[in-house]
């Protein structure tokens, strides 16, 4: 069952869409508005596109974050901590 508004998944603010043009372009961001008839997304570019659903050739609604994958191996124990000190240090503690 299509979800446009996303009601039963993630909320709508985290939902990665992605806009396929009818030349294949893709362009992945943020849902910020959908309805049955237009898409309001904020792309990875920072810029807010909208589009009318019939000029497109697919909307992809994506389980995914455009957050990089995070893995122990890219950050040494040390960049860790410091890391750790300037998040401590923006809670004022």
């Amino acid at each position: 069952m299509s979800d446009p508004n996303n009601h039963y998944g993630s909320p709508l603010e985290y939902a990665t869409v992605t806009a396929v043009m009818p030349d294949g372009q893709r362009i992945t961001g943020i849902a910020k508005n959908e309805d049955t008839f237009s898409l309001q997304l904020l792309g990875r570019d920072e810029k807010l596109h909208l589009f009318l659903k019939k000029d497109l050739r697919d909307v992809l609604h994506e389980r995914r974050s455009l957050m990089p994958a995070y893995t122990e191996q890219m950050l040494s124990n040390e960049d860790l901590q410091d890391l750790l000190a300037y998040l401590t240090g923006l809670r004022g503690e």
